[in-house]
């Protein structure tokens, strides 16, 4: 649960553990006053990326489902293969689809050793953040706009520890565990649509959601199934 600062950010509540639901799936947002001062919180809920995407892919497999990794440079070569194709290639789009809207937005983070940290802390403006997560506490961040560089910034990375220590003390003498640097899908808005080819092929669209990827993608998931559903 984030709790309302009163001063234009949120902070992870220390009764996040009591209304924790342990024992059930969450996938939305819930406003109310818990602490009664006067200000909505959010309860949302959090996850972490590595365990959670690894969930997604065994519940994948179970279910039959094949992963094959190859280099594409062109969306009809694999529309080719299928009756169906469904564009999910982030910022690739760009060049795979010929959508010069689309533009990476480079972010940097800190997964961090620190099990004493149980606050978090979130301000969009300044791209701050602290999140206790199941793997460690992650930090961060920045986002480039029109940035291509992947690789780790030191500088930047100086930079994200300063700030978070500023917010919490004792980031500054945590271990860490890893850094990362990666591009988010920029577009000023997400496309999701239905292409019908020339060739009778099909590609659903579905693309361009910035950094709030995992907010949208189940409700973008449902939008992709039904456009499917609609060709059959």
């Amino acid at each position: 649960m984030y709790r309302n600062n009163g001063a234009g950010a949120f902070i992870v509540s220390r009764l996040s553990p009591q209304v924790a639901l342990d024992d059930a799936e969450t996938g939305g947002a819930v406003w109310a006053d818990y602490d009664n001062d006067g200000w909505l919180d959010l309860y949302v809920p959090i996850i972490a990326p590595p365990i959670y995407l690894q969930a997604l892919q065994d519940q994948f497999l179970a279910a039959g489902g094949l992963i094959e990794e190859r280099v594409l440079d062109s969306l009809d070569k694999a529309a080719a293969e299928a009756d169906l194709l469904v564009n999910c290639s982030g910022v690739g789009a760009r060049k795979l689809a010929d959508d010069a809207a689309v533009y990476p937005m480079r972010g940097q983070t800190m997964l961090l050793d620190a099990p004493d940290i149980a606050l978090g802390y979130m301000d969009n403006l300044r791209v701050d953040h602290i999140f206790p997560r199941a793997d460690g506490v992650l930090i961060g961040g920045v986002k480039l706009d029109g940035d291509w560089k992947r690789q780790l910034d030191p500088a930047i990375a100086a930079d994200i520890v300063r700030r978070a220590s500023k917010i919490e003390g004792g980031i500054a003498q945590a271990k860490v565990r890893r850094e990362f640097a990666g591009l988010r899908p920029g577009r000023e808005q997400v496309r999701l649509e239905l292409e019908a080819r020339p060739s009778g092929k099909a590609i659903i669209h579905n693309y361009g959601h910035g950094s709030v990827g995992y907010t949208l993608s189940w409700g973008c998931a449902e939008e992709v199934a039904a456009l499917a559903r609609d060709l059959a």
